[in-house]
């Protein structure tokens, strides 16, 4: 929101030009245990989330130059969690890592329960049952377990790790279970070039930034503050990007100037474009070698956009995405085998041999790597790319490095978003993320009853875009066998007599799927669930009370599907659905469910669209409320009984 970006910089201006200068205070009160109360032993539940397992009575971090040796940072940490119920057992196993030689200090930890009459017990945990794993080669787990955890305890501790990198500042205010209050102390030096996010919608209670005298581990810093109470719970749900997108928390991140720009030379985004140039600059200057490369069939073709297509379809095909140490261009082309990174720069310059101008590198964010930050010039947010090309006044992304990709389509994981366009001749932009918008599925399912009474079907399914891609990585390697059973094991009383495809591997072309089968029921009194026979959706996917992140779903969606049942002679069709219309405003989704008789023949037409590919958080209870009424649609059912 506005008022969380005008926040975010309010803070940068505060940590970066603060002076107001401050006296030595005591010592951070971080590392002190036994504070548990009987009162906090005596909660059942968190009057704020009644349904949380846990709660986080009170948590404190604090982070600050450890003096030992340049670079390296001391955190210490104390918390104490009440446990309601088995599920939050998990919270009392831990895994605290160290790094090099360096040992976890100070590390304590207690288990307080109640006996018979109502009086604190603690359990210490010893350290003989502390035992160490070795992670990596520099990183070593110290795993341990508290003592007698059941429902009702409190669990309290503390440590202190050192290490040499400045993500140890991160720190999260939202977990998985609420938070009563945390509280967040870094003492940075004055001549830390940091960028400092606050990220998430909540609010602290208390923040500030000021210049002190004196602080832990040097003489002068700037001590960074914050304290938030009452932290609701961070629940996931479907269609989200990733929750560090949504989860209130500190990033730290390193200023570009040094590592990028000359000294004194502007930081921002207009710097860093020009160091990503000058460092893409030899691995984008392969047209030539593509242009002797590209075969004469590609060469020769006079529609551009046939042209275009051929060229992807070809680095598709020769590139297989894998590890490329130590090796240069022309042997990654002639093994065939380079990084995903390198298979688009390969695109990118046989487009460009194959004598398309407007053709740029643009780089993105996965979904579940986050947003990047337009707040500062950054690299670290972008962990993948894809290539634009411009033709015919329609603008094109792609990415070859996924062999099940069509022309035009863009990994789901990209759907993140905006992304960084480099243009080296105009400078380069932000441009939000144009999503493929034919995405549909074609269901039909024909039902036949016999005069004998077996029941017999054919299913027809035919698939665009997204569905059709993730339905050909599903295919994938599978024989038509596997394929036969996962369609039965949705249905214990279905038989899958055979499966076929076509259009597998013709990407560009609609991917359909054919299969008959058989339905072991019992015609004489038969109920057939809608939902399960057309594959529905037949759950809410959305059940908080509030969501205060976005519905995310990635690409806009359509689906027809057609039930027509046949009904012999000596049957009748005792009970079917009603017909519904349900939409949302502006028509951003809508439902339609229609029944049609004829004679003794029944048409099930339902057709489902989401319009829009993200809904904020104030149109989440409309969301939910149109998927609750699909569902109970959906979960209709026809009944036909054979006459007396």
């Amino acid at each position: 929101s506005d008022t969380n970006q005008t926040m975010k910089k309010q803070f940068l201006l505060a940590l970066l030009l603060s002076f107001s200068l401050l006296t030595y205070s005591q010592r951070q009160d971080t590392q002190t245990m036994g504070r548990v109360t009987l009162d906090e032993l005596q909660m059942t539940t968190y009057d704020q989330d009644t349904i949380a397992s846990a709660v986080i009575l009170y948590e404190k971090k604090f982070v600050y130059p450890s003096g030992k040796k340049a670079f390296d940072f001391a955190k210490e940490y104390y918390a104490r969690i009440k446990i309601f119920d088995e599920e939050a057992f998990s919270f009392a196993d831990f895994n605290i890592p160290s790094y090099g030689n360096v040992e976890v200090e100070n590390l304590e930890a207690i288990t307080y329960n109640l006996d018979e009459q109502g009086n604190m017990v603690k359990s210490v945990l010893n350290k003989e049952d502390i035992f160490k794993e070795k992670s990596t080669s520099y990183k070593t787990l110290n795993k341990f377990t508290l003592p007698n955890v059941k429902v009702g305890s409190v669990i309290e501790y503390k440590y202190t790790v050192h290490r040499n990198n400045y993500k140890v500042h991160d720190f999260y205010f939202q977990g998985s279970i609420p938070s009563i209050k945390t509280e967040y102390t870094a003492h940075l030096s004055p001549y830390t070039n940091y960028n400092v996010r606050l990220i998430g919608y909540l609010k602290p209670d208390f923040s500030e930034s000021v210049v002190k005298k004196k602080c832990e581990g040097i003489n002068k810093c700037i001590e960074v503050k914050y304290v938030m109470t009452d932290i609701p719970a961070f629940y996931e749900e479907e269609y989200m990007t990733s929750k560090y997108n949504f989860m209130s928390r500190l990033s730290f991140e390193e200023k570009y100037k040094d590592r990028f720009v000359k000294e004194g030379d502007n930081s921002g985004w207009e710097s860093l474009d020009k160091w990503v140039e000058n460092t893409l600059e030899t691995k984008l200057n392969k047209q030539g070698f593509y242009r002797r490369k590209l075969p004469e069939d590609i060469q020769n073709e006079s529609n551009l956009l046939a042209k275009a297509k051929k060229v992807y379809y070809y680095i598709q095909d020769h590139f297989v995405a894998g590890n490329t140490d130590g090796k240069t261009f022309g042997q990654s082309y002639k093994n065939r085998v380079t990084s995903s990174s390198r298979i688009n720069i390969s695109l990118y310059n046989a487009l460009k041999g194959a004598g398309f101008e407007d053709v740029k590198f643009m780089m993105l964010s996965t979904r579940e790597n986050g947003l990047p930050t337009k707040l500062h010039a950054t690299l670290d947010d972008f962990n993948t790319d894809a290539v634009r090309l411009v033709l015919g006044g329609d603008v094109y992304l792609l990415d070859a490095t996924d062999k099940k990709l069509p022309f035009g389509v863009l990994p789901f994981e990209s759907l993140n978003g905006e992304g960084r366009v480099f243009d080296y001749d105009k400078g380069s932009y932000w441009e939000t993320i144009n999503v493929h918008k034919n995405n549909t599925v074609r269901t039909k399912v024909t039902l036949e009853i016999s005069p004998e009474g077996t029941i017999t079907g054919k299913t027809t399914k035919t698939m665009k875009g997204y569905p059709a891609l993730f339905e050909r990585h599903y295919l994938d390697g599978k024989s038509m066998e596997k394929c036969m059973e996962d369609i039965e094991a949705q249905d214990v009383n279905m038989e899958v007599l055979d499966f076929r495809t076509r259009n597998q591997q013709e990407l560009g072309k609609p991917l359909i799927e054919t299969y008959s089968f058989e339905l072991d029921e019992d015609a004489d009194n038969l109920y057939l669930e809608v939902a399960k026979i057309l594959d529905l959706i037949s759950e809410n996917p959305f059940k908080l009370e509030n969501r205060r992140y976005p519905v995310d779903y990635g690409y806009t969606r359509k689906s027809n599907l057609i039930l027509d049942i046949k009904v012999p002679e000596g049957y009748e069709l005792k009970s079917i659905p009603e017909d519904k219309v349900y939409g949302l405003q502006n028509n951003t989704a809508s439902y339609i469910l229609k029944v049609t008789k004829l004679q003794n023949n029944l048409r099930i037409f339902i057709r489902t669209q989401i319009n829009k590919t993200k809904f904020l958080s104030d149109e989440y209870v409309n969301l939910k409320e149109f998927y609750k009424r699909v569902v109970a649609a959906n979960n209709s059912f026809v009944q036909i009984v054979k006459k007396s």
